[in-house]
């Protein structure tokens, strides 16, 4: 009984997320995918947030990284500086303005 119980208690144990810190990897992160901003002097601008926790960014065709920490992003394009990014919904993000899922 005793083995059993500690089989159990590993299995679920082992089960558990290895994301205690809510940084994200995986394809539960809700910044994948491609949001265009509002116009901003008539001009439109895309981010693209890949799986792999790397951005493009359309403005100056810029690369850079990101964090995921719950509905924040914090966006690093190697400058010094790391933006940040909040969902506020599933398909509109605020960062210097309002961005839409597409």
């Amino acid at each position: 009984m005793k083995k059993v119980i500690i089989l159990c208690l590993f299995l679920i144990l082992s089960s558990c997320s290895n994301d205690d810190n809510k940084t994200s990897k995986s394809g539960n992160n809700p910044f994948i995918g491609t949001w265009i901003s509002e116009a901003v002097a008539g001009q439109k601008y895309t981010l693209q947030f890949k799986s792999d926790l790397t951005f493009y960014y359309s403005a100056g065709s810029q690369r850079g990284t990101y964090t995921v920490n719950g509905n924040t992003a914090l966006l690093d394009l190697n400058t010094g500086y790391k933006t940040p990014a909040t969902l506020i919904d599933a398909t509109h993000l605020n960062m210097i303005g309002m961005w839409t899922k597409q």
